[in-house]
C-alpha cells in the first residue's frame, strides 16, 4: 500500500478543523523539535487543558471519526460537524503525521490508548485532504443510495 488513510471529525467548537488550535497564534510555524513535540503532545493529550497546541489529531479508523461526529451531534446538539478524509503517501516522512503511540511511550504513558491516533504539526497539508463531508450529508444518505460502484 502506497498510502495511509486518516480521518478527523471537527465542528465549530473544535480547536481548528484541519489546523491546530495554536495555528493563528504563530506567524512562523517551524517544524517542532523532538522535545517541543513531546511537550505539545503532553498538553494535547489532556482534553481539558484549555490551551491550544500545535498538534492536529487524526485517526486511522473511519468509524472512530464517525462515532466522534455522532457523539458531538447527540451530546452537544451540534449540527455543523464534518469529517475530513486524508490520504498520505507513506514515503512522505517529512510532512506525514507522528504516531501518538510512540510519543506516549516516550513519556512513559499507556501507549495502547494512542495506537490509532496520529498527529500533524500545525495543520493537515491541503494536498492530503481528499474530501470533507458533513455529518448532515452522511445522515441524509439512504440505504438504497449506498450501492457498490
Amino acid at each position: 500500500m502506497k498510502y495511509q488513510y486518516f480521518y478527523r471529525c471537527f465542528s465549530l467548537t473544535s480547536a481548528g478543523g484541519p489546523r491546530s488550535g495554536a495555528y493563528d497564534n504563530y506567524f512562523d510555524r517551524p517544524k517542532l523539535s523532538e522535545h517541543a513535540l513531546l511537550s505539545e503532545f503532553d498538553s494535547h493529550r489532556n482534553r481539558w487543558n484549555g490551551h491550544p497546541t500545535a498538534l492536529v489529531s487524526v485517526t486511522d479508523r473511519p468509524l472512530e471519526a464517525l462515532n466522534r461526529a455522532l457523539g458531538k451531534y447527540n451530546s452537544r446538539n451540534e449540527d455543523k460537524i464534518w469529517i475530513i478524509c486524508i490520504k498520505v503517501p507513506k514515503a512522505d516522512v517529512e510532512n506525514g503525521p507522528h504516531h501518538a503511540q510512540r510519543l506516549a511511550e516516550e513519556l512513559g504513558l499507556d501507549s495502547n490508548v494512542f495506537r490509532h491516533e496520529y498527529l500533524f504539526e500545525w495543520e493537515i497539508p491541503e494536498d492530503y485532504i481528499l474530501r470533507i463531508v458533513s455529518l448532515r450529508a452522511i445522515l441524509a444518505w439512504r440505504i438504497e443510495d449506498m450501492r457498490p460502484l
